[in-house]
């Protein structure tokens, strides 16, 4: 069962909807999603993933198992190769359309703290951000989320550029092993939108590393 990263296309984003929902739904999901997405919902997702795709700064991409074509984990990210201007990086920082399904007070606090975040820690430095970085709860621990971490990596490495993200409590571990460090903790408290207790997600960063000639 060999796996290739491919870039994701028009047709994977009913599956990224589906991974991404069921992904999400524990912490700080389980009170932004209020149900399962309706087609009315759906149908909003859908474009959000349009847009992405027809964004030419923004790199989609995709690990499917070479023998069944089955899409097992996705991310979404970007390579600012040069500075950018305080307007232009709030151009990139905008809360999505809302979704009729989704706790839309919940989403907004949240964009909020992950947007914090990138202005304090980044700022308009150059950088490699990826944004998501997704697998399918039933194709876990097979090596998908890894093997699309270090390919995104090694084009940032191959740039000379720092990667930044946003790590939930379970993902962090994932990261820490190719070199990021916890720059700053950020806590969601879940008791505010109906949930218990605070989820924490951490802004993570890696220098750039030296490129092996081959």
């Amino acid at each position: 069962m060999p796996l290739k990263t491919t870039p994701v296309l028009p047709s994977d984003i009913p599956t990224l909807i589906r991974i991404g929902y069921e992904a999400f739904l524990p912490g700080v999901f389980s009170v932004i999603y209020v149900r399962a997405p309706t087609p009315a919902s759906i149908a909003i997702l859908t474009r959000r993933w349009e847009r992405a795709l027809a964004d030419p700064s923004t790199r989609v991409d995709k690990v499917v198992d070479s023998d069944t074509n089955e899409l097992l984990a996705y991310a979404r990210w970007k390579l600012h190769e040069r500075e950018r201007s305080n307007g232009e990086v709030e151009e990139g920082l905008s809360v999505p359309e809302p979704v009729p399904d989704m706790n839309a007070e919940a989403e907004r606090a949240f964009y909020e703290i992950v947007y914090g975040a990138t202005r304090e820690v980044m700022g308009g430095r150059r950088h490699c951000y990826v944004s998501l970085l997704v697998t399918d709860p039933r194709h876990q621990r097979r090596g998908a989320g890894s093997l699309l971490l270090k390919w995104i990596l090694r084009q940032a490495d191959a740039k000379g550029l720092e990667t930044f993200l946003e790590a939930s409590q379970v993902a962090r571990p994932l990261y820490e092993r190719v070199g990021f460090e916890v720059v700053k903790e950020l806590p969601y408290d879940l008791e505010k939108y109906g949930g218990k207790g605070v989820d924490c997600f951490a802004a993570m960063l890696r220098q750039p590393q030296k490129v092996e000639e081959s």
